[in-house]
């Protein structure tokens, strides 16, 4: 049978022991709140402009060639958002690059005016659920092919520039816009550099 001492004891260290643990508890609810509004909450662990990214993931130059005015070569845009808070709504579209920012990639850029093509779904909402969305640059071929056509020149490369705007987002630099060159080659000169007997 056991001592009623050794009982005594063993009950008063077992009380010593969830005074321990209900002290420990205490402890670490009073430094959480304590912290609960200070430097070292989630959100204040990322700069604000991390919180929220939106950024372009496609190649960031390509060229689109087209050989009848009746082609379809509308293209999309995808935008992708992430940062260290996904609950944050985002929202972007894509603006036009000016003709002057253009000339300082390339000074052989000439921007296709905006009559050549529309921005269809120019209107992104990002929400908790979303990472990717779509832009979808649709050309009107007629109005593309008589602008082609009357104002080319050696050295001019047209050029589709697109910038990625948010009004509430921080846009990642390096993924911030698209160039596409759009060009147009005749039948007849295709088939004569293929085939230089033809006439």
């Amino acid at each position: 049978m056991m001592h009623a001492n050794t009982i005594i004891l063993k009950q008063k260290n077992m009380k010593h022991k969830i005074l321990r643990l209900l002290l420990c508890s205490f402890m670490a609810t009073a430094a959480m709140s304590s912290c609960s509004d200070s430097e070292y909450d989630f959100e204040n662990l990322f700069p604000k402009e991390y919180h929220s990214i939106v950024a372009i993931a496609d190649e960031e130059s390509d060229s689109i060639t087209f050989y009848d005015p009746t082609d379809n070569i509308d293209f999309s845009v995808n935008v992708i958002k992430g940062g260290s808070d996904p609950g944050i709504v985002a929202k972007a579209h894509l603006e036009p690059i000016p003709q002057d920012r253009l000339t300082a990639i390339d000074p052989g850029y000439v921007a296709l005016p905006d009559s050549c093509y529309t921005l269809q779904g120019n209107s992104l909402t990002f929400d908790g659920e979303q990472a990717k969305q779509s832009i979808r640059v649709a050309f009107s071929m007629e109005k593309l092919y008589r602008f082609v056509t009357a104002y080319r020149q050696a050295g001019v490369t047209f050029v589709v520039g697109l910038g990625l705007v948010s009004e509430n987002a921080t846009v990642y630099s390096s993924k911030s816009r698209i160039l596409r060159a759009v060009s147009y080659i005749e039948p007849g000169i295709l088939t004569n550099a293929i085939n230089p007997s033809v006439q």
